[in-house]
């Protein structure tokens, strides 16, 4: 938030997300809710969020059910501009069919070679729902290998590759690094376009 306030960059060309932990005092009561919304916005400096999401399932259906009704009330007042959820699988989607009046904007999942979750991404997208991929990068040597080949055609890395290839997918990828060159590289993956028989290729490789 002190980053953002001291840039002199523009409000509207960040995109803020952030989440509601699943924890009772978080959760418990409409206003505990209420009250961690209300903190996140002064922690960034803001008077509102691009996206708020619940982190992870929470047990307590009656906390579940109360959670999503004010991300719903804060969402219709324009403080939240997008709600989602964080590690949400096909029954708990269906549960929140029974009482949610908006659908999720995204799912955050676990997406990456070695956890692929193909068939709950193309859920979320029947379902018009974002899927966002947390941990991307994870994948075994061998696929590296694979990776690093078609990488050779493109003049790119395999990380490269393996984002690009979930985005041409439709999911949207969140990789995490500290080291400046691989933050810079991961945004550079505009200017190519895999082939229909390296999305295949890839693709096979997490069956």
């Amino acid at each position: 938030g002190e980053t953002i306030k001291n840039s002199g960059i523009p409000r509207d060309e960040f995109f803020i997300t952030t989440k509601i932990p699943k924890q009772d005092e978080y959760v418990a009561t409409k206003e505990n809710v209420r009250e961690t919304i209300k903190n996140s916005l002064s922690n960034f400096h803001t008077d509102y969020l691009d996206l708020f999401l619940i982190h992870h399932p929470i047990d307590n259906k009656e906390h579940f059910k109360q959670t999503w009704e004010v991300l719903e009330e804060y969402h219709e007042k324009g403080i939240l501009r997008s709600i989602g959820v964080s590690n949400f699988d096909k029954e708990l989607l269906d549960e929140m069919k029974t009482f949610a009046k908006v659908k999720p904007a995204v799912n955050q999942i676990q997406v990456n070679l070695k956890e692929p979750n193909n068939e709950l991404i193309e859920l979320l997208q029947s379902l018009d729902i974002v899927p966002v991929a947390w941990g991307p990068m994870k994948a075994t040597e061998e696929q590296i290998e694979v990776l690093t080949e078609i990488g050779h055609y493109y003049d790119k890395s395999w990380a490269q590759v393996l984002l690009r290839y979930q985005i041409q997918r439709g999911v949207v990828v969140i990789p995490k690094s500290h080291n400046r060159d691989n933050q810079a590289a991961n945004f550079d993956l505009f200017d190519f376009e895999l082939t229909n028989d390296d999305m295949s290729r890839i693709k096979e490789l997490s069956e």
